[in-house]
C-alpha cells in the first residue's frame, strides 16, 4: 500500500478572497435591511427582489462561513 505522493489541491478563492465575499455579503445584508426599514415592500416586484438578494447574499455568506473553516 502506497501512499499518494501529490497533496490534493484546494481549488478556489484564497482565503482573503472569501473574507471579502463574507464582507460583502454582510454588507449587501445590511444595506438591504436598511431599504427595507426605510422603504418597505411597496408590491410583489420589490418582494421579488427583496428574495433573490437575500439569496444572493445569504447563499454567499453562508458559503463564506462554511470555506474560512475549512480553510482554518
Amino acid at each position: 500500500m502506497s501512499e499518494d505522493p501529490a497533496p490534493k489541491r484546494d481549488f478556489g478563492p484564497s482565503q482573503q478572497e472569501t473574507w471579502i465575499y463574507l464582507w460583502v455579503s454582510v454588507g449587501g445584508l445590511a444595506l438591504l435591511a436598511v431599504a427595507l426599514l426605510t422603504k418597505g415592500l411597496a408590491n410583489v416586484m420589490a418582494g421579488e427582489v427583496v428574495l433573490m438578494s437575500l439569496l444572493f447574499f445569504g447563499g454567499t455568506l453562508i458559503w463564506a462561513v462554511r470555506r474560512l473553516r475549512r480553510l482554518g
